[in-house]
């Protein structure tokens, strides 16, 4: 019977990618991009937990898209839970008192769920176009929606 044995030099590979797979992981975001969906009216964006509400803020170019809530969102459990401007459709200029910025067009269904501790604490800054949606422009709809200890 003939036994086989593997070299240091045979293990680098496999150590090389396990080494990048695991640094890959470390840097990726704490965040998917959402739950699922492709932002269609039938199939919308689905939204499960505060980083992808988060997410959804940080992406304006999907504000004319459809989105849904599949669960109570916890903003007290996001990082950053504390913001200063309306968290989707901010205003970008508070030195103006017209809105500046990209406003909401798209749909919001809550599902019947909720967003609970969303905090904006504004001290300092332009005290307008404030909530969870800064700007909603014709076509945009919120329905179903409920918010909890803001």
């Amino acid at each position: 019977m003939r036994t086989f044995t593997r070299s240091e030099e045979d293990l680098s590979y496999p150590r090389a990618i396990l080494i990048f797979v695991i640094a890959g992981l470390a840097c990726a975001p704490l965040w998917a991009q959402y739950h699922d969906g492709d932002g269609s009216s039938e199939h919308p964006f689905e939204i499960a937990e505060p980083n992808q509400l988060i997410y959804m803020s940080q992406h304006p170019e999907d504000w004319n898209k459809n989105f849904l809530l599949t669960a109570d969102i916890n903003m007290n459990l996001a990082e950053p839970n504390t913001f200063t401007t309306a968290l989707i459709a901010p205003d970008t200029d508070n030195s103006n008192y017209s809105f500046q910025g990209t406003c909401f067009t798209g749909s919001f269904d809550g599902a019947g769920y909720n967003i609970i501790g969303l905090t904006i604490n504004s001290n300092g800054i332009g005290e307008d176009y404030l909530g969870l949606f800064g700007c909603i422009d014709s076509g945009g709809k919120i329905k179903n929606l409920s918010m909890e200890n803001f």
